[in-house]
């Protein structure tokens, strides 16, 4: 493997990635890859007494098929995180009523492995409504554009690679909470000094 990026995104409640890979062995000869194939990526940082960090991926496609020498290639493959891909095979058409905190966890408890959606619960009425025949992904995106604050603040549901539960918060509870990054902030250029 010589690169893996992994995208959130904050509308999105799942992960994608781009991997990198140098094909010595004619791995695309000798698998059919047909989409669907399972690539578990644990991440461990150098530092000491760290977790590893584990997603399962599927392939979605497989976009760069590039021949260096007859004995090499590059091959580049499209992923997306497991609980975007089993979506895809399901359809929900049922009634729900309650607070969408509340709906989106239900939904995710039948419908996506029962991945935890972590939520303060500042949604702020409840709703009665029918899902129109949408996978669970298109739902919890559906249900998540609906969701407001008392203060009218809209909600976002994302995945992030480091937790295991999707995030279900409003844009105020974010831009309050305390940054993760306080001592080391992210610079994108250098400071420009005079001689």
């Amino acid at each position: 493997v010589t690169d893996l990026n992994i995208y959130e995104h904050i509308d999105k409640p799942y992960l994608t990635a781009k991997l990198l890979l140098i094909d010595s062995e004619k791995i695309l000869e000798n698998v059919d890859f047909l989409g669907g194939e399972k690539i578990t990526i644990q991440i461990k940082s150098t530092k000491p007494q760290t977790k590893i960090i584990s997603n399962i991926f599927y392939v979605v496609d497989i976009p760069t098929i590039q021949k260096v020498n007859n004995d090499i290639q590059v091959l580049g493959f499209e992923l997306i995180e497991d609980i975007a891909h089993f979506s895809n095979v399901q359809l929900i058409c049922k009634s729900y009523s309650g607070k969408i905190s509340e709906i989106l966890t239900k939904i995710s408890k039948n419908f996506l492995q029962s991945k935890p959606i972590k939520s303060n619960g500042n949604d702020r009425n409840k709703v009665k409504l029918i899902v129109p025949n949408l996978n669970p992904i298109q739902t919890l995106i559906w249900l998540k554009k609906t969701a407001k604050t008392i203060d009218g603040y809209p909600f976002f549901l994302y995945s992030t690679l480091a937790k295991k539960e999707l995030q279900f918060f409003d844009l105020g509870t974010m831009l309050t909470t305390d940054v993760i990054n306080g001592d080391v902030p992210f610079r994108t250029h250098t400071a420009q000094t005079n001689s």
